[in-house]
């Protein structure tokens, strides 16, 4: 039941609820996380396809999450509604596929995972790819053999018309655009570039900044699903701080916009984000680009389903009877859906 969600701050930011309550949670949108795999947790969906291969072509075990990162990026896209306490993704609905290339033995092997990992995204007709990792200049300039290879693989994505959710990563050290300089993976072809925003809209210490950021999310203290290998499956949650938690939810919200616009391709999809994104008062373009998506005007098309009809009651500018715990500085703190409209 929709009044025993727990969700984090950023999801209420995003208005995430009012795709919720109208049925849109991403059904039939393929979404791919590139990361270090996906253990079970309560809050995803069993048996989550996906690849891993390391440059010796060993197989990786895609299931195995071996850091939690990728599991709590999966949770913040796309955990479950059904279960109180276990924090709420943005589209639990996607069809989930799990990229393994993180935690791999080298450096190298992870170039090649990237490489390889996009090559088979491709041809599993993905629809949208979440990357919460970072690739900078000074890196890819100690394997400059992989350089022309990883511009040829974003692009084939760019020509495939699979929309990529990058993180602009955490290395800022207060300049006003870091990307510019050292930025590689942001400035790939045709990447959506997303930075973070803490939950008092300011722009986030360590977000990377700089023309080539489009989006903004939420990235400062965000709880969602965490692996733990010691169970078959995990209930535990945990809160990290990163453009890594910020990525996925507008990867979420791009699988919603996907619902409602199954025909557009992929800069249609883009163009409606875009022009429905909110500028956040006080923080700078070269921090939130077009600023925070916000849902498009047609979703107001869709009924609220009728489960959902006697659980909101219209008073003023909120919804007086959908009670959500957030996360705050000292515990859960207790929110209406008005304290954010």
């Amino acid at each position: 039941m929709i009044e025993n969600i727990t969700f984090s701050y950023g999801v209420a930011k995003l208005n995430a609820y009012e795709y919720w309550r109208r049925g849109i949670t991403g059904n039939n949108v393929k979404v791919g996380i590139f990361d270090g795999g996906i253990s079970p947790h309560l809050a995803l969906k069993p048996n989550v396809s996906g690849f891993g291969v390391n440059e010796n072509d060993t197989i990786l075990d895609y299931n195995v999450d071996s850091t939690g990162h990728g599991t709590h990026v999966a949770g913040i896209l796309a955990g479950s509604h059904n279960y109180p306490g276990i924090y709420a993704g943005i589209a639990p609905d996607v069809q989930l596929y799990s990229i393994k290339i993180l935690t791999v033995p080298t450096m190298r092997s992870f170039l090649i995972g990237l490489i390889k990992g996009i090559e088979w995204a491709i041809d599993a007709n993905l629809d949208i790819l979440n990357m919460s990792i970072d690739i900078s200049e000074s890196l890819i300039s100690r394997y400059e053999e992989y350089r022309q290879p990883l511009i040829d693989a974003f692009t084939n994505l760019d020509n495939e018309g699979i929309l990529v959710c990058v993180a602009a990563g955490n290395q800022n050290k207060g300049e006003e655009d870091n990307l510019t300089t050292n930025g590689f993976l942001q400035k790939m072809p045709g990447v959506t570039v997303v930075s973070s925003l803490n939950r008092y809209d300011q722009s986030s210490i360590f977000t990377g900044r700089g023309p080539q950021v489009n989006l903004a999310g939420y990235g400062n203290d965000i709880i969602a699903p965490f692996r733990d290998n010691t169970v078959p499956v995990s209930k535990k949650m945990n809160l990290l701080s990163g453009t890594s938690m910020a990525t996925p939810q507008i990867t979420g919200i791009a699988a919603l916009y996907k619902e409602i616009y199954p025909n557009y391709n992929k800069q249609e999809l883009l163009e409606a984000i875009y022009q429905n994104a909110k500028k956040i008062e006080g923080v700078a373009n070269y921090e939130q680009g077009f600023g925070v998506p916000q849902p498009p005007k047609d979703l107001y098309r869709f009924e609220i389903l009728k489960e959902y009809n006697q659980q909101f009651l219209r008073k003023l500018y909120g919804w007086e009877s959908l009670n959500v715990y957030l996360e705050g500085s000292l515990g859960y703190e207790k929110y209406s859906i008005g304290s954010f409209r």
